[in-house]
């Protein structure tokens, strides 16, 4: 089951972050059963148009289309799409971005990779830690943060998110998350 309409409250889930900084950070879930397969699907719709104007080529690599996982679908449907925005933003003309799905012990694998400029190893290590950065005027910059956010919402979901790069190749940002039998 999927909703129809799946709030992606960006501004929301900073703000939610900066209110727990500090603080346990339980992220209430709304969890249902759903196919994973129409989660990554609602998630490429929002950029079909962009990677289009922009000339990259989208490509679908599902393994299995009957996977599911019970999962907020608002909130892993906002981790594809930050994921899915970062490839955009780091593709350069003529590239392309693969979205997959995937199973591999006993985990559903979403992925998002591109041919962008790829990260250096040593911010790989960091990439997914807290480091919230603020303006002189003290107001709150989302650079940098949505990835933290990312992997605290798998986490809440008994998950976890991953990523490997390349330079001048690229990266695949992938999140897991425990399949349903």
């Amino acid at each position: 089951m999927l909703p129809q309409e799946l709030n992606l409250d960006v501004g929301g889930y900073f703000s939610y972050y900066m209110r727990m900084s500090g603080k346990d950070k339980a992220i209430p879930l709304n969890i249902t059963e759903i196919n994973a397969k129409l989660l990554l699907e609602r998630a490429v719709i929002p950029f079909e148009e962009q990677m289009a104007e922009k000339e990259i080529r989208l490509i679908k690599k599902i393994e299995n289309e009957n996977l599911k996982i019970h999962a907020d679908a608002g909130k892993v449907l906002w981790i594809l799409v930050s994921y899915l925005g970062n490839a955009l933003r780091y593709t350069h003309r003529w590239g392309s971005v693969t979205v997959g799905l995937s199973e591999a012990d006993g985990q559903v694998v979403f992925s998002v990779s591109d041919t962008g400029n790829g990260i250096e190893a040593q911010k790989l290590e960091k990439i997914f830690q807290t480091d919230p950065i603020f303006s002189g005027n003290t107001e709150f910059s989302a650079t940098g943060i949505a990835l933290p956010i990312a992997r605290e919402i798998a986490e809440a979901h008994g998950g976890k998110v991953s990523v490997s790069s390349l330079l001048e190749r690229g990266s695949t940002f992938r999140v897991h998350l425990p399949v349903v039998k």
